[in-house]
C-alpha cells in the first residue's frame, strides 16, 4: 500500500514542481518608465509515505540546490515594452511588493529561499504592449520554515506522507518606451515694426498676436498635452490636446503716455505648457518703434444750407420744399480715414429725422431732402416752417480722440398770403465769424472707490478758435477739478453708485459749450488677489508662491498683516509641506513638498477697509524618480606581461536619471570568485565570496589608487565620472555591481532635505552575465629555429 502511495506522490511532484504563482497582469509598481512586479514561484518537496526517504532525495532542510523553469506574460495597454529583466527579490523595496500584490510579504518571508539566481530567456513581444518570457531559476532550498502542505495535499492518501513548499520570490522589471517630453516655444508678432501717432490722432492701436507651439519629443503626442496657453495682458487662450494656440490683443499707444518724439516699446506676453506633470513657461516679446508727431489743429466741419423756396406765396395748395446741405471737412489730412458722411434733416417740431449717408472718401459731400408743407397748416397770413439740419463726419480711427465730428444748423421756409410790407424778422443764420466750442469729457465709466481716476477735457475744441477756459461740476468726487483742463480725482465709499460729471468750456471769443454729462459707476473698493506659482513642481524642489501682484484701490491699500496663505493636500500628504516661518502676513513664500500629489494653494488678501479677495490654484507635484544604474564592460580581458601581469577592465557608466536629475556619485562593488565555484547553470557563484567597494568621489581624476583586499592587489583609475579602469592580477571571474546616488537638478531648499531624499539606484536588475568579467592568461607563443 505504501508503495502505491509513493507512486501517486511522485506524480503530484511532477505537476507542482514547475508551478509558479502570478499576480494580476495589470498590477505593478510604477517609477517613471519602469514597472516592478513581484511573482512568487515555488518548489514542492515530498517525503515518501514511509516517513523517512525524500522523493528524488531532495529535502527542503539540507540546503540542496534545485533548478527549474517558469513562464510569464505581462500586458501594458497602450504602451510599448522596451526591455524585461528578472532578478531575485528579498523583500526590499517593500513598495514593489505592495504595489503589485494584494497578499502579505510576511507570509513568504521565512518560507523563501535565501540563495537564488534567475535568468530570463525566450523573450517575445519587445516593442509591443505584451511580453512573454521564460525564467530559469537556480535556488538553494534553505528557507527557515518551509510551508507544510501535508494536510491539504496528502492527508486523504496517508497521514505519514508530508509535503513542504519553498517559495522563490522574483522581481520582474519591465522598462517601457518613454512616453516622450513636451516643451513650449512661442513668439509675439505685430503687422508692422513702426507705428505713428499723426497730428490728428490721439492714439494708435498696435495689433498683437502671441503664438505658442508645443515641441514634442520621444513618443509624445498632442494627447499628452494637458494645456497649452498663449497670454497677453489679461487675455489668455488655453487649449488641451492641441499643439498650437494663439491669442490676439491690441496695445493702444496714446499721447497721454508718450510725448512727441520717437520711442521704443517692448511688448511682452507669455506662453505655457502643462504636460507630464510639468509646467513650462516662457516670456515672449517684441520691440516696436513709436513715432509721435506734433498735434495738428483740431478738425471741424462747415455746413452750407440752401432752402428752396425760401419764400413763396400761398396758392391754396401744398408747398414742396427742398433743403440742400453742402458740407466740407477742415484740418483732415488722411482721406482714407474717412468712414462716411451722415446728414440729418427734420421739421423742428418733429423728433424723427430723415437720414442720408455718403460712403465716398471725400473732404466734401452734399445731400438733398424734400419736405411738404400741407396747405392745412397755412392758417396765418405769414406762416414760417422751421427745420433742423446736421452734417456729421465719421472716422475709421479716432482723430484727436473723436470718432466723429458734426455741425448743426437751422433753416426755414416762409409761406405768405399777403405780401408783407417788411422782410420777416427771422433770417436764416449765415456762417458767422464765431462758432461755439465743443466740450468733450474723457473719463472711464467704471471705477472702484479709492482708485485714482484720470478725467480730461483736453479733447474739447473750438472749430474757429481756441478753448481758453474749463468749468467742471463733479459734486461727489474728492480732489475735484474746477477750472483745470484735466487731472486725477477719486471717489469715497459714500459715492458708491452712479456719479455725474459735467463740463462747460469757453472759447477765445466768449462763447460757451456744454458737454454731454458723463456718468461714472463707482463700485466697492475690493482688492484683487493675484496668485502665481513658480519653480519646479516636483518632490523636494523649491516652489515659489508669489502674490506680490495683488492690488487694492490707491486710497485703501492692502493690510499686509491680514494676508494669509494656505496650502492643502488634496491627494498628497499634508505633513510633507515644508517652509520656514509663518504663512500669515505675507504675499510671497518659498515652500518645498516632499511627497507627490495634488495640492491646493489659496491666497487671502484684505485692505484697510476690511474688503477681501481670494485667489486659488491647484498644483500637481510630480514624483522624484530614482536614477537608473547601468554600465558596460568587456566580458573577457587578458593579463598584460608588460604591466606586471595586471589585466585592465574598462568600465563605462551609462547610468541616467529618468527625470533629468544629476548623477552625483557612483559606488562600485567588486567581488572576486576566488574559489571558482559554479552554479548549476554553469554561471560563476559569487555568493560565498567577499567584496570591497569604492566611490567615484574618493578618486582623483587620472590618479591611480591601490586597494588590497584578501591579500590581492587592485589598482583603480578614474578617467572621468563615466569611465573607470579596474586592474587585477588573478585569473578568474570578477563581479562588478554599481549603485548610483543623484543630486537634485533643480532649485531646492537644502535645510529640508534628508539623506534618503537623494534617490539611489543599483544594478541588481542587470543579468549576471552583464556584470562579470573573466581575466584570462594569454596563451604562450611557440616558435622554433629551422
Amino acid at each position: 500500500m505504501k508503495k502505491n502511495i509513493s507512486i501517486v506522490l511522485i506524480f503530484i511532484l511532477a505537476l507542482l514542481v514547475f508551478n509558479s504563482n502570478y499576480t494580476d497582469v495589470n498590477s505593478a509598481y510604477s517609477e517613471g518608465e519602469f514597472r516592478y512586479i513581484i511573482d512568487i514561484a515555488y518548489y514542492d518537496t515530498w517525503i515518501r509515505a514511509d516517513g523517512v526517504t525524500w522523493i528524488d532525495n531532495i529535502s527542503p532542510f539540507r540546503s540542496q540546490r534545485v533548478t527549474f523553469s517558469t513562464s510569464h506574460s505581462r500586458t501594458f495597454t497602450n504602451r510599448k515594452i522596451k526591455d524585461v529583466k528578472v532578478q531575485r527579490y528579498y523583500g526590499s523595496p517593500m513598495e514593489y511588493f505592495t504595489g503589485s500584490r494584494s497578499d502579505d510579504w510576511g507570509f513568504y518571508n521565512n518560507r523563501s529561499s535565501g540563495n537564488i539566481s534567475v535568468s530570463a530567456s525566450n523573450i517575445r513581444g519587445i516593442g509591443t504592449d505584451t511580453v512573454s518570457f521564460n525564467t530559469t531559476i537556480n535556488a538553494i532550498l534553505n528557507a527557515v520554515a518551509p510551508l507544510n502542505i501535508s494536510d491539504t495535499a496528502t492527508h486523504p492518501l496517508d497521514p505519514n506522507a508530508r509535503g513542504f513548499r519553498t517559495f522563490i520570490p522574483l522581481l520582474i522589471i519591465v522598462e517601457l518606451e518613454p512616453i516622450g517630453s513636451a516643451t513650449v516655444n512661442g513668439n509675439l508678432t505685430t503687422p508692422e515694426n513702426v507705428y505713428t501717432i499723426g497730428p490728428y490722432s490721439e492714439s494708435v492701436d498696435i495689433p498683437i498676436t502671441v503664438n505658442a507651439t508645443a515641441n514634442l519629443a520621444g513618443g509624445a503626442t498632442v494627447n499628452n498635452i494637458d494645456e497649452i496657453s498663449a497670454t497677453y495682458g489679461s487675455i489668455t487662450n488655453k487649449q488641451s490636446k492641441a499643439q498650437q494656440v494663439s491669442t490676439t490683443s491690441t496695445y493702444r499707444a496714446s499721447r497721454a503716455n508718450y510725448p512727441v518724439g520717437t520711442h521704443q516699446i517692448e511688448l511682452s506676453g507669455s506662453v505655457g505648457l502643462k504636460a507630464y506633470n510639468n509646467l513650462d513657461t516662457k516670456k515672449v516679446s517684441k520691440t516696436v518703434t513709436l513715432v509721435v508727431e506734433e498735434k495738428g489743429a483740431d478738425p471741424f466741419v462747415s455746413l452750407n444750407v440752401i432752402t428752396t423756396p425760401k419764400r413763396s406765396k400761398f396758392n391754396d395748395g401744398d408747398i414742396n420744399i427742398n433743403i440742400k446741405l453742402e458740407a466740407q471737412a477742415h484740418n483732415i489730412v488722411n482721406i482714407n480715414n474717412i468712414k462716411e458722411w451722415e446728414f440729418f434733416a427734420r421739421e423742428k417740431e418733429v423728433m424723427d429725422a430723415l437720414i442720408k449717408k455718403d460712403y465716398n472718401k471725400s473732404f466734401t459731400s452734399e445731400a438733398s431732402f424734400d419736405f411738404i408743407i400741407p396747405k392745412e397748416r397755412v392758417i396765418t397770413d405769414n406762416f414760417i416752417q422751421e427745420y433742423v439740419v446736421r452734417a456729421r463726419l465719421h472716422f475709421i480711427t479716432p482723430v484727436n480722440g473723436e470718432t466723429s465730428i458734426d455741425i448743426p444748423a437751422e433753416t426755414f421756409s416762409e409761406v405768405y398770403k399777403v405780401e408783407p410790407e417788411f422782410e420777416p424778422p427771422i433770417t436764416e443764420p449765415e456762417p458767422g465769424p464765431n462758432l461755439p466750442p465743443v466740450a468733450i469729457i474723457s473719463a472711464p465709466y467704471f471705477v472702484k472707490a479709492g482708485d485714482d481716476v484720470y478725467v480730461s477735457g483736453l479733447n474739447s475744441y473750438d472749430p474757429d478758435g481756441t478753448v481758453v477756459g474749463y468749468n467742471w461740476l463733479m459734486p461727489s468726487a474728492e480732489n475735484k477739478l474746477t477750472t483745470e483742463d484735466s487731472g486725477y480725482i477719486w471717489y469715497p465709499t459714500s459715492a458708491i453708485g452712479n456719479n455725474m460729471i459735467q463740463l462747460t468750456v469757453i472759447d477765445d471769443k466768449g462763447s460757451f459749450g456744454n458737454a454731454v454729462p458723463h456718468t461714472i459707476m463707482v463700485t466697492q473698493p475690493t482688492p484683487t488677489a493675484n496668485l502665481r506659482i513658480k519653480g519646479n513642481l516636483k518632490e523636494n524642489r523649491k516652489i515659489i508662491i508669489d502674490g506680490s501682484e495683488s492690488s487694492s484701490p490707491t486710497r485703501f491699500p492692502l493690510d499686509y498683516s491680514k494676508s494669509q496663505l494656505t496650502i492643502e493636500a488634496i491627494s498628497g500628504n499634508q505633513e510633507s509641506i515644508r517652509y520656514n516661518g509663518s504663512l500669515n502676513g505675507i504675499l510671497e513664500k518659498d515652500i518645498l513638498i516632499k511627497e507627490q500629489g495634488t495640492y491646493k494653494i489659496t491666497l487671502y488678501v484684505e485692505n484697510v477697509l476690511g474688503y477681501s479677495s481670494i485667489a486659488t490654484q491647484i498644483i500637481n507635484v510630480a514624483p522624484d524618480l530614482p536614477p537608473r544604474a547601468r554600465f558596460s564592460k568587456l566580458n573577457r580581458v587578458y593579463r598584460d606581461s608588460n604591466d606586471s601581469n595586471f589585466a585592465s577592465i574598462d568600465i563605462y557608466c551609462m547610468s541616467f536619471s529618468p527625470d533629468r536629475d544629476i548623477i552625483n556619485d557612483r559606488i562600485w562593488t567588486i567581488t572576486y570568485n576566488d574559489n571558482n565555484s559554479k552554479l548549476a547553470n554553469g554561471q560563476p557563484n559569487f555568493l560565498d565570496n567577499t567584496s570591497f567597494s569604492f566611490r567615484n568621489s574618493e578618486l582623483e581624476t587620472n590618479q591611480e589608487k591601490t586597494i588590497i583586499h584578501n591579500g590581492e592587489t587592485y589598482k583603480i583609475t578614474k578617467r572621468s565620472e563615466e569611465h573607470i579602469i579596474l586592474k587585477a592580477k588573478e585569473v578568474g571571474n570578477y563581479l562588478i555591481e554599481l549603485e548610483v546616488i543623484e543630486r537634485l537638478g533643480q532649485d531646492t531648499i537644502i535645510e529640508f532635505l534628508e539623506p534618503l531624499d537623494y534617490k539611489r539606484g543599483n544594478s541588481d536588475y542587470m543579468d549576471i552575465t552583464e556584470k562579470y568579467t573573466t581575466i584570462w592568461n594569454r596563451p604562450p607563443i611557440v616558435d622554433f629555429l629551422p
